[in-house]
């Protein structure tokens, strides 16, 4: 390039090594900047990129729509990471498959009973063995329809969105959550729980994807990579926590954690009520 603009031979260039002479310039820099190699710099640097995120309104944003994406995330991860186990025990129960009279809590609870009772009859000096449901084909073909479920809202939610906007696509999938969560509670056939449970997991997914796409609305470009960083961190907690916390009040009882995942849905739905609807 620089034989073709000037003429002149390659040789004359007067920068022949790029790199080498951005090598000394940085080093020429930190030498003298010395402070700048410290951890307590780096931090200050740091909350300084992070200032922005801070002026109003978008640290309000920031806060309301990772709430609600901790909730969301959590309900969502804990229904998709347990129901192969659910499954497994929906699958082993002691009833047939047209069984009407025991619903889901009642067959779950009747597997933690019998869990606590082998724990009982265990002497101390005696090894305990592992005593858990193999999956079987049926476990799988529910994973498999869960999954395909989970991909019809990619299919509708653009149109749905086009038409009656983010924030009431959130609240109606907030109410229609809950309705489908008292539903398992009550569920006694095994293709309504299958159904319920892919519902649920479907619409979550749904409101993930809008939440995400409505921080990235409401926030300039300059700090958006930061936002959703901090949004997907927090997602993430609520799924860690939400996931350690499962299994603790399901051997409560089973209507406790069921209860307890309607309540959050109904905080979620009325969060989404005060989501901003114009970009700012």
């Amino acid at each position: 390039m620089y034989t073709t603009n000037t003429g002149k031979s390659a040789d004359t260039f007067p920068h022949r090594n790029l790199w080498k002479n951005q090598a000394d310039l940085e080093t020429s820099y930190t030498a003298e900047h010395p402070e700048q190699k410290s951890i307590k710099y780096q931090i200050v640097q740091g909350l300084h990129n992070m200032k922005q995120l801070y002026r109003r309104p978008l640290f309000s944003h920031l806060v309301h729509i990772c709430c609600m994406i901790f909730f969301c995330m959590s309900m969502y991860n804990v229904i998709r990471m347990w129901f192969p186990q659910l499954s497994t025990i929906i699958e082993h129960s002691e009833r047939g498959y047209n069984n009407v009279s025991q619903d889901l809590c009642e067959r779950l609870d009747a597997y933690t009973a019998g869990l606590r009772e082998t724990a009982l009859n265990s002497t101390d000096g005696a090894v305990n063995t592992c005593s858990g449901k193999v999956s079987g084909i049926e476990t799988y073909v529910n994973v498999i329809i869960l999954g395909l479920v989970c991909l019809v809202p990619y299919l509708v939610s653009g149109v749905l969105v086009n038409r009656v906007g983010k924030k009431c696509l959130l609240f109606c999938a907030g109410l229609l959550t809950v309705a489908v969560v008292l539903g398992l509670r009550h569920a006694s056939s095994k293709p309504v729980i299958v159904a319920l449970f892919s519902t649920f997991a479907a619409i979550s997914q749904l409101m993930i994807g809008l939440l995400q796409a409505t921080l990235i609305e409401l926030f300039p470009t300059s700090v958006r990579t930061l936002a959703i960083s901090i949004l997907m961190m927090v997602g993430r907690i609520g799924t860690l926590i939400s996931n350690v916390a499962f299994p603790i009040l399901l051997d409560m009882g089973c209507v406790i954690p069921f209860y307890s995942m309607a309540a959050i849905m109904c905080v979620l739905t009325a969060l989404a009520v005060f989501l901003p609807v114009k970009k700012t």
